[in-house]
């Protein structure tokens, strides 16, 4: 069944579907690295590790920033709460799948943790949705990021139907 993907514009506001251009995906480095900061002379700020057993809440940790698909559902992200999180997972060019079979599977929708997003607007090219990704991040970050496309509600209705495919390993019916 062919869809409609995407609205001809994003949404007025930040909303689940919506494709960001720049979002945060932190792996923390292994093994765990607890930090502190240290201030120096004049304003200077520098992280210094800590042993292990001294772990509070800062770690040493990789950061990759790339475009996402926002994943919370709009009920959860337009209420005004300190420290808003909201659930984003990777966008990567779909050509970045480099097993055809496995590439061919995500095309037909049978690949449960991957998602074709097929000619997202203001994109050259087809990407897919890495649902092994999903993270929180602050709503500062993605209201700070372009957003460069909506789905439809079509389109959120797949997402939505891959989410739970993915989360509880059950096929469509």
């Amino acid at each position: 069944m062919e869809i409609n993907w995407w609205t001809t514009e994003p949404r007025p506001e930040l909303s689940q579907g919506d494709l960001v251009e720049v979002a945060p995906f932190l792996q923390v480095t292994q093994p765990l690295t607890p930090l502190a900061k240290v201030s120096c002379s004049g304003k200077v700020e520098h992280w210094n590790p800590l042993e292990p057993e001294e772990l509070k809440e800062h770690v040493l940790a990789k950061c990759k920033t790339t475009c996402a698909i926002v994943i919370s559902h709009d009920c959860e992200i337009d209420k005004p709460k300190k420290k808003q999180r909201i659930l984003i997972a990777a966008a990567a060019p779909f050509e970045r799948l480099s097993d055809h079979k496995a590439a061919e599977a995500v095309r037909k929708g049978e690949h449960r943790a991957f998602m074709y997003l097929p000619n997202p607007p203001t994109l050259t090219q087809d990407h897919y949705l890495d649902l092994r990704t999903i993270s929180a991040v602050a709503i500062e970050f993605l209201q700070a990021s372009r957003r460069l496309a909506s789905l439809s509600d079509s389109g959120r209705t797949r997402l939505g139907a891959q989410l739970l495919a993915f989360l509880i390993r059950k096929d469509e019916q």
